[in-house]
């Protein structure tokens, strides 16, 4: 950009969230010299939080994206590993009655209770 160039990018309502903050520090950092008040460049604050808004420039990444915690259980994945465990623990009792009737030529003692 030409010296010329001045921009008032401050006192404006950014939105910061983890689609727009990365590459707009990239853009303050490259025009760093253009932009006037780069000091007032800040987020706008959320309606619940009475602080002072966060200028753009010194926000770090961690501090916008934040990541979902990776080690949380959800309840669906506590259900489809019992399901597997039981399936693996059905398909190995079958697999030792087979077994065990074609090496002793009995059934399992539960056949013997059904009619």
């Amino acid at each position: 950009m030409p010296e010329a160039v001045r921009l008032f990018l401050g006192e404006n309502p950014w939105k910061c969230d983890c689609s727009f903050i990365p590459s707009f520090q990239d853009l303050l950092r490259k025009y760093q010299s253009q932009v006037e008040d780069i000091a007032d460049v800040k987020c706008s604050p959320p309606e619940s939080d009475k602080k002072s808004p966060a200028m753009i420039i010194t926000l770090s990444r961690s501090a916008v994206c934040r990541l979902p915690n990776d080690y949380a259980v959800n309840a669906l994945d506590m259900v489809n590993g019992i399901l597997a465990s039981l399936i693996i623990l059905i398909l190995g009792k079958l697999a030792y009655d087979y077994y065990h009737f074609k090496r002793t030529g009995r059934l399992p003692w539960i056949v013997t209770k059904i009619p």
